[in-house]
């Protein structure tokens, strides 16, 4: 009788280990997969971001850039105009400036 209950309990215990180690197992798989998943969704926000923020923000910021060039050749190219004292322009760059 007493060979038969440590029979039982060797197997419960045997048991308990394997499935114990099996949970291990599993939930080890699980936190890579989703540490991978984390990864992996880190990376398509930053490309997401990289399309749709940054970007279009350097093209209009390039784009910016120009056209301050531009203007600040025009306003140069003031000071050697033969109309300079009538541009009605001119006036208005030198007069009072609105914040």
């Amino acid at each position: 009788m007493i060979d038969i209950i440590t029979l039982v309990a060797s197997i419960i215990t045997s048991g308990s280990l394997v499935t114990l180690l099996t949970l291990k197992s599993t939930r080890k798989a699980a936190t890579e997969s989703a540490e991978s998943s984390e990864l992996s969704n880190a990376d398509k926000i930053v490309s997401l971001q990289e399309q749709y923020i940054i970007n279009p923000l350097r093209n209009e910021i390039s784009a910016l850039r120009i056209d301050v060039q531009r203007l600040n050749d025009a306003i140069d190219a003031v000071k050697d105009c033969e109309h300079r004292n009538n541009c009605p322009v001119r006036k208005k760059l030198n007069g009072k400036q609105r914040i």
